[in-house]
């Protein structure tokens, strides 16, 4: 008996030790632990904010004027598909350059008869951030491009039809970006733009592509900036 009360002593013991020294090593981990995420913090801290000088974005606003533009009637029918996809560098605090494609794909189908229609802008872009040294906030924008109208593969002018043209555009635009979360941002906008295009009269149009002014123009662009 003795023996074993010895024994059962000693494993008490074991016990005791072995349950201390886990504590201590427990104390230990969470201090550890609590010094590197204060160095994390103080390492965020000392980075400062990322600094996104890229920015990529879709407006919707043609998207959705391409389907509201499809019909379908007793006498003809219009399918459209549009795309409008942005690129953008901050090159200087508050100014950014960029890029942007516009792209129109559709069908009209009249008579009898199946037109494809494509519509395609290149546009060099340019932007100024006053409230912010970052490309977010308020921005007023400027671009200068080419695009082009086809209607059946002809460019030209055809004056019973009235489509087709190609030539010089130009965009002023103002707007606000505002940044999500992680580099995601909406950015509504408008913009004033001057295009070659119909040039429309009382009697039709006139058959003659000219810069026209085609008035004010709303946006709404999703996009991701890095």
């Amino acid at each position: 008996m003795k023996k074993h009360g010895k024994v059962a002593g000693i494993l008490m013991v074991l016990l005791c030790v072995t349950a201390v020294f886990a504590q201590e090593s427990a104390e230990m981990e969470a201090e550890n632990g609590g010094i590197f995420e204060e160095s994390s913090e103080v390492i965020e801290i000392a980075k400062g904010p990322i600094e996104r000088k890229n920015a990529i974005s879709l407006d919707l606003f043609p998207l959705f004027k391409g389907i509201a533009a499809s019909e379908n009637t007793d006498s003809f029918e219009i399918g459209l598909f549009a795309l409008a996809l942005a690129y953008e560098r901050l090159i200087v605090p508050h100014f950014s350059i960029g890029a942007g494609i516009d792209a129109y794909f559709g069908n009209i189908e009249t008579a009898g008869e199946n037109m494809p229609l494509v519509y395609f802008s290149l546009q060099a872009k340019t932007r100024f951030y006053p409230l912010s040294e970052s490309a977010d906030k308020l921005f007023l924008g400027a671009s200068i491009g080419f695009n082009l109208l086809s209607v059946d593969g002809e460019t030209d002018r055809d004056e019973s039809f009235g489509a087709g043209f190609a030539g010089f555009t130009a965009v002023l635009e103002a707007g606000y970006r505002l940044i999500i979360e992680k580099g995601f941002y909406v950015e509504p906008a408008i913009s004033y733009v001057l295009s070659k295009a119909p040039m429309i009269a009382e009697g039709g149009v006139t058959g003659i592509p000219e810069l026209t002014p085609l008035d004010w123009e709303g946006g709404l662009r999703i996009g991701f900036a890095f």
